[in-house]
């Protein structure tokens, strides 16, 4: 099941949606189309798709929660860094996958959340729908909201559409949530490991050990 923005999705059948797998989105590792979406009844900016087949099951993949936290960021925590994630604009014109972290600066309405660049970063043109990421209490990497519009210059403030305040509509969807399990350094996956744990070229998120 894959969790986007709603403006990405409408007027578009299931069937007719493609969701590529691996850092690189011209060469992809995986190609799966959707067999069923559902949109927001509530017009929100958020949807859900689900695939063909189990992307767990080919190239790795690693599904990546959303959060569980009941809310997940309060005013308490304006200031800190969340990672944005997507395959959309970049300032030279370079394609693939891009991570960039943005500071938290507060809840937007009941369903929204701002993140700010501070002018020197930030989301761009085609990363609508993106994934907003923050470690949780047990150290694994969760999804607060997916992108729903950003700034024009792509280097100031982004708004996103919080998941835990659609949480219902997503498990009714999606089944319930997993509960956190911190993985063992044994059990991570190649790549360089330190204290913090360790992250394979194509995986989407860091395995944090116990």
């Amino acid at each position: 099941v894959v969790l986007t923005a709603q403006h990405c999705t409408e007027g578009t059948p299931a069937s007719q949606i493609s969701v590529m797998f691996g850092a690189d989105d011209l060469d992809p590792l995986l190609v799966l189309s959707g067999v069923v979406k559902l949109e927001n009844p509530d017009g929100l900016d958020i949807a859900v798709i689900r695939l063909e087949a189990h992307a767990a099951g080919f190239s790795n993949v690693r599904p990546i929660p959303i959060t569980l936290a009941d809310p997940p960021l309060t005013d308490d925590d304006v200031g800190v860094r969340l990672e944005q994630a997507g395959f959309g604009e970049t300032h030279d014109g370079s394609h693939g996958r891009y991570f960039v972290t943005e500071r938290f600066v507060g809840r937007e309405g009941a369903h929204e959340y701002a993140v700010d660049g501070e002018g020197s970063r930030g989301v761009c043109f085609g990363d609508s729908g993106g994934p907003s990421l923050h470690l949780s209490d047990e150290g694994d990497a969760r999804v607060l909201g997916v992108l729903s519009w950003g700034d024009a210059e792509c280097m100031y403030v982004d708004r996103y559409q919080r998941a835990d305040t659609v949480r219902a509509f997503i498990e009714g969807f999606a089944g319930p949530t997993p509960v956190a399990i911190p993985e063992s350094c044994d059990a991570a996956p190649a790549g360089p490991v330190t204290e913090a744990g360790s992250c394979g070229l194509e995986q989407a998120s860091a395995v944090f050990c116990e």
